[in-house]
């Protein structure tokens, strides 16, 4: 996927609803902007990399929000994680996948021999869902910012998100007020078709 002309791993669920605005901004007074022309040093450059990377994230916490929406059902923690493979079974539609927090994923990757690893990529995962692999076959993202004891997941399948950019990066000036570097992007959530399950007696 694409952000201010960056490229970004996919996200998950990704797919169509009614536009909304998603709005990143950043203060830059025009003393730091001309401090950093002086060194040299692109300022624009770095701020809309910030914007970029911003933007990025909010589209993530806006999926797993989505998916998370669900009441979620207890479940109990069993040493294969065949009873997975029941659940995702029973899941039927297209983009299916899994939402968890690095704790859960962390314990699939020790119990089972199903669990294909993906190599860890930094630049992609700095707070951002990241992919760490596959467990029959199908990818399990985790979410930095769920918390590391939650031990919820969810399975999710079809698209909860589309996005497109509106391509400027403006400064605004508001009063007195330091200037703001504001990016803009639009964004149609969908009713995700996640199933939610809180893992008790997580033995990891």
């Amino acid at each position: 996927m694409k952000i201010f002309d960056k490229e970004f791993p996919d996200l998950p669920g990704m797919g169509k609803s009614k536009w909304q605005e998603l709005t990143i901004s950043a203060a830059v007074t025009r003393e730091q902007l001309q401090d950093f022309e002086a060194l040299g040093v692109d300022g624009m450059g770095m701020i809309e990399s910030v914007l970029r990377n911003e933007s990025y994230q909010s589209l993530g916490k806006l999926i797993s929000k989505a998916v998370f929406t669900p009441r979620p059902q207890e479940i109990k923690w069993q040493k294969t994680a065949y009873w997975l493979e029941g659940l995702l079974e029973n899941k039927k539609g297209d983009n299916k996948f899994i939402l968890t927090n690095l704790h859960v994923g962390a314990a699939f990757m020790e119990a089972s021999s199903d669990f294909v690893s993906k190599p860890f990529d930094s630049n992609s995962a700095m707070g951002n869902i990241y992919n760490i692999g596959k467990i029959f076959d199908t990818p399990i993202y985790v979410d930095p910012n769920m918390l590391y004891g939650n031990t919820e997941l969810a399975i999710v399948s079809g698209n909860v998100l589309q996005f497109k950019e509106i391509e400027n990066i403006r400064i605004v000036t508001e009063g007195h007020a330091a200037p703001k570097v504001v990016a803009t992007l639009k964004y149609k959530l969908q009713r995700p078709n996640s199933d939610v399950y809180k893992i008790i007696n997580l033995d990891f």
